[in-house]
């Protein structure tokens, strides 16, 4: 783990975020962590969505599965009780589902947060031009319409 964090901090050492563009692979090692890619593309306010979000899920499979382990041994231990077998089991099962739930929605936030990364990489110097109106009103005498205007060619 510790070899891990090194090569995550010589890698931001090795970029600067003084860079006039960003490198879309790059975007994506960082994104090795949800939420380092969108800080490499000056994303702020979207890393800690992203990371707060994998967390969160991550954490319910994990507690998820803790659950479905408990009620394995318990089961294995003949610790039944009151509970009947039909019940434990059913029980296991719901726990098993929610963290394969929670799993399948914590690979689909890595997954988002990997393709944010990587199209804010490759669109980070992409002009925004503001040559682009939209104008709505009076074209001739009692004639109304709407009118749109793109700059597509900036001579």
């Amino acid at each position: 783990m510790k070899k891990i964090i090194f090569f995550l901090i010589f890698i931001f050492q090795i970029n600067t975020f003084s860079q006039d563009s960003r490198s879309p692979t790059n975007a994506m090692i960082y994104s090795i962590i949800p939420g380092g890619g969108q800080i490499y593309n000056k994303d702020y306010w979207k890393a800690p969505i992203f990371f707060a979000g994998a967390g969160i899920l991550f954490g319910s499979a994990l507690y998820y599965n803790r659950l479905a382990n408990d009620v394995k041994k318990t089961i294995e231990n003949d610790e039944i009780g009151e509970l009947n077998l039909t019940q434990l089991n059913r029980r296991r099962e719901f726990y098993v589902d929610n963290r394969d739930q929670f799993y399948f929605y914590f690979a689909g936030v890595y997954i988002i947060s990997l393709l944010d990364a990587y199209t804010g990489a490759y669109l980070y110097n992409f002009d925004i031009d503001e040559d682009t109106s939209l104008n709505f009103g009076i074209i001739d005498k009692n004639k109304v319409g709407l009118s749109l205007q793109i700059k597509l060619l900036n001579k």
